[in-house]
């Protein structure tokens, strides 16, 4: 009977053993450190945008805006079917003073002049967001989820 150790066609695999078990684990635990370490200030900046929407949902006041600069994302000149999206910049007035606010995310619709619906905190004007529902709401909770 031939030894398989002489037969070239048989391959023989070295056995696993603890160790090899831990260094698959040690890497792994590395590996997934290093991904929630990289995540992390995205995860916490959406995580701050959302406790403010939940703030401005309990105590602010909506009130209308106006678009007073909009910057456009970058775009594929050679496709003429590319749609241009734009980060806003939108002033509104409390008690007869002027205030600004600048969307998160780069959105479509709206240009220079036109009026959007701003949300501010009463008790502090500065403290306010563009009163979109996926600005608000459904681009920071998509954010957070880690895919």
């Amino acid at each position: 009977m031939d030894n398989p150790n002489n037969n070239p066609r048989v391959i023989v695999l070295p056995k696993s053993g603890p160790i090899r078990w831990l260094a698959f684990l040690l890497i792994f635990v590395c590996l997934s450190c290093s991904l929630v370490v990289f995540m992390l200030p995205l995860a916490l900046d959406d995580s701050l945008y959302l406790n403010k929407s939940l703030h401005l949902r309990k105590v602010g006041v909506i009130v209308p805006g106006t678009v007073t600069e909009a910057e456009p994302s970058d775009t594929n000149d050679n496709d003429p079917s590319d749609v241009t999206y734009y980060r806003l910049t939108v002033e509104y007035s409390v008690d007869g003073r002027t205030y600004s606010v600048r969307n998160q995310k780069f959105i479509g619709g709206y240009g220079m002049g036109d009026s959007i619906n701003v949300i501010y905190d009463p008790n502090d004007p500065s403290i306010s967001q563009v009163d979109l529902f996926s600005e608000r709401w459904f681009d920071p909770l998509i954010e957070l989820i880690p895919f």
